[in-house]
Order: C-alpha cells, then structure tokens, then sequence
C-alpha cells in the first residue's frame, strides 16, 4: 500500500496582458512560462554523480555516498562537516563533561597534543582510561639519545689491516683484528685485538671471516673459529669443512653471546686443519670482521 505526502507547495501563475488571446496551447505555453511554486518552508534540492559540478547547484551526493557543499568563497565543493560531538569525540585541555563524548584528545594551551583516552563504561563521574601512552611516557628524540649515552653498549668493529697468513697445522693461531671501525667507548686494543668488557653483562658477539686457500689439501680441510675468553675457554665456535668454489676459498660465520665479568677479555682464534698439515690459509682483511656490544648489563 502506497503512502502520499502532502508538501506545503502553493503555486502562482502570473496573469497575462490584458486583451490576450490565443489557443489552448499557447495558454499552457503561457502559463508554464509564469507558473512559480511557493513554500512556506526551504528545501533543498541536490545533484548526484562522480563529477563535481563546476557551479553551485545546491549539494552533491558524490556518487550516491558522499555529501558535499558549494563553498562560495572558493568556488568549489567541499565535504560536509559533521560536528566533534556527533562523531563522539572531543579535542580540548579540560576533561569532556557531555556523556555522547567517547573519545578524549587532551591537549595542552598552546595546542599541543597530550594525550588520547577513551571513555570506560557509562558511569557518572566519568572514568577515562588512557589510549596508547601520554606524551610524557613516551621519550623524546633527545631524552632517547640521552639514555643511550647513560647505558653505553661498549660496541666494537674491528677487522684486519692486511691480509693474515694462518698455518695449517692444528694449533690455535690467533687473529690479528687489529684495525679498528668503530670503538665507541674505547674499550678495545686492536694492538692485542683483544675486547675488554667493562662492565658485567651479556654480551653479542658477530664473526665473519673468509679463508683463502695458500697451498692446503682442500679435500681434507677443516676451519674452526673460536672465541677465547681470558686466553683459555672457548666460548664460542664454528667450523667450516666446504670450499666455495671448491679448492680456493670458506667462509666461516656465526655470532653467540656470552657472559663476561668486568675486565674479563675476548680474542679470537682459528685452528686448520687438513690431511698433510702442510701449507696456509689467507684470513682475507677486506672481508673478516668481528662485532662485540653489550646487550644487557647485569
């Protein structure tokens, strides 16, 4: 069952000159052209479409969804505005007092933002809870890069010099990290290429190294990396057995933490090993390093 609206619509025709005459066509000619319809209240009309209309033609429904206005001042359509409340939310320095609030951007006087709370239950005083952190929880850019500097993590890259002939005979040969990339906090000696920690903690430990062949049996060889905490336990360690290609070269790589006392000291150490015990390998400078950094005191 269909529903008709009655709209408070009056319509008013114009009367025509004096002394006219003509057919009934030209009478609803005539009236068409001085028929107005009056309200006695305003309505809007709108335009629909995907294409922003280059006039005011009252608002347009983009495509069905989204409303938009005619700003007049710049001559083109802009998005409805839906007022803070409606959307329930406030931006302010005080503490929302309207129940329809749910979401609470605090901000200090000069408009900084503070923080973000969300509205808990529907109780009276209102209980706000916070929504991520308050921007005095969360560290500057400064305040970060201070307490890096107060929690030092000792971090060191060194590497070789030159190249480094290592004997193949199945006795610790120790390497000669002796170039240093970076030394934050100046805790290494890269004329003993050896890490004194300076406090008690753990600490990460990275290995790389690349191992040339000078005269070895590579059918039988075998490469282990150590790492030797005060020149007598091996805290870490890798062994390689495949050439890559084949007779000419082995990279040995690993990492491990480890526990080290203050004034406890890290050095690196490599055993070869082959079927003749005869020849050397090249530890390759441009392509051996070692990383140490603390990573929790203790």
């Amino acid at each position: 069952m269909s529903t008709n609206f009655e709209l408070p619509i009056r319509p008013v025709i114009a009367p025509l000159p004096p002394g006219w005459d003509g057919s009934p066509q030209q009478i609803i000619d005539e009236i068409n052209a001085r028929i107005k319809l009056l309200t006695s209240q305003q309505f809007a009309l709108f335009v629909t479409g995907s294409v922003e209309p280059a006039t005011n033609l009252g608002p347009w429904a983009k495509d069905g969804r989204e409303w938009y206005y005619f700003n007049e001042d710049s001559g083109d359509y802009e998005p409805f505005l839906l007022s803070s409340t409606a959307l329930g939310y406030q931006i302010s320095v005080d503490e929302p007092t309207d129940p329809a609030i749910r979401l609470w951007f605090e901000i200090d006087v000069a408009g900084s933002p503070l923080a973000i709370y969300q509205r808990v239950g529907t109780t009276e005083p209102a209980v706000w809870e916070t929504y991520g952190y308050r921007k005095s929880e969360v560290y500057t850019k400064a305040e970060t890069q201070a307490e890096i500097l107060a929690k030092p993590a000792y971090s060191v890259r060194a590497t070789l010099s030159a190249d480094q002939l290592v004997a193949i005979t199945g006795a610790a040969v120790k390497l000669n990290m002796n170039q240093k990339e970076w030394d934050v906090q100046n805790v290494y000696d890269n004329t003993t290429s050896r890490y004194t920690a300076p406090v008690r903690g753990i600490y990460s430990i990275k290995i790389v190294s690349q191992f040339d062949n000078a005269g070895g049996d590579p059918t039988q060889m075998q490469i282990t990396l150590y790492g030797r905490k005060n020149n007598a336990a091996n805290v870490g360690a890798a062994t390689i057995a495949i050439d890559t290609p084949p007779g000419q070269r082995w990279f040995c790589n690993f990492a491990f933490d480890v526990l080290l006392e203050a004034a406890d000291f890290m050095e690196l150490v490599a055993i070869a090993m082959d079927g003749t015990f005869t020849g050397s390998l090249n530890l390759s400078s441009g392509n051996s390093y070692w990383c140490i950094s603390l990573i929790q005191p203790l």
